[in-house]
C-alpha cells in the first residue's frame, strides 16, 4: 500500500514531516536538491519496516540537454546515481532493480503512437533517457 506522505528539502536537507514506519517510498526528481545523501539515506531507512521498498527517479546527468540544464538552472545539481547507492549500501538498502526512463519531455502530454514507439525502444540509452531511477530494499 502506498501512502503520501509529504516531504521536503529545507536548506539541503530532506524533512519528512513523520516518524510513523512505511513499507514504501517514494522520490521524484528531490533528491539532487539534498546536500546530505547519507544522512537522507539513514533518515529513510530509520522509517523503513522490514522489506521496505524505495523507489528514487532523478535527473540523468548523461543526457546532454539534462545536464546543461542542470548547470545552468540556479538551484539544480548534477545527481550522481552512484553515490546514492553507494550510500544508501551502507544505510541498510540493496539494489532491487535499476533503469532509465522518459525519452519523450513530460510537457509533451500525449505523444503521437510513433514517437512513443520510439521511447520504449531507445529510453534505455544513457545519453538518451531523461532519467534514472532505482528500486531499493530493505532487508529484514
Amino acid at each position: 500500500r502506498w501512502e503520501q506522505r509529504p516531504a521536503a528539502t529545507a536548506g539541503g536537507h530532506l524533512d519528512a514531516h513523520t516518524d510513523t514506519p512505511a513499507s514504501r517510498f517514494i522520490s521524484h526528481d528531490v533528491l539532487h536538491h539534498v546536500d546530505d545523501i547519507a544522512g537522507t539515506t539513514r533518515a529513510v531507512a530509520e522509517l523503513a519496516t522490514p522489506g521496505a521498498r524505495w523507489l528514487a527517479i532523478e535527473p540523468n546527468r548523461a543526457n546532454p540537454w539534462v545536464a546543461a540544464y542542470h548547470i545552468a538552472a540556479p538551484g539544480e545539481r548534477r545527481f550522481k546515481q552512484r553515490a546514492l547507492l553507494a550510500t544508501a549500501s551502507g544505510a541498510g538498502w540493496h539494489v532491487v532493480e535499476r533503469f532509465r526512463m522518459f525519452l519523450i519531455p513530460h510537457a509533451l502530454a500525449s505523444p503521437p503512437a510513433a514517437l512513443q514507439a520510439l521511447e520504449d525502444r531507445y529510453e534505455h540509452l544513457p545519453v538518451v533517457s531523461g532519467a534514472v531511477g532505482a528500486v531499493l530494499g530493505r532487508s529484514g
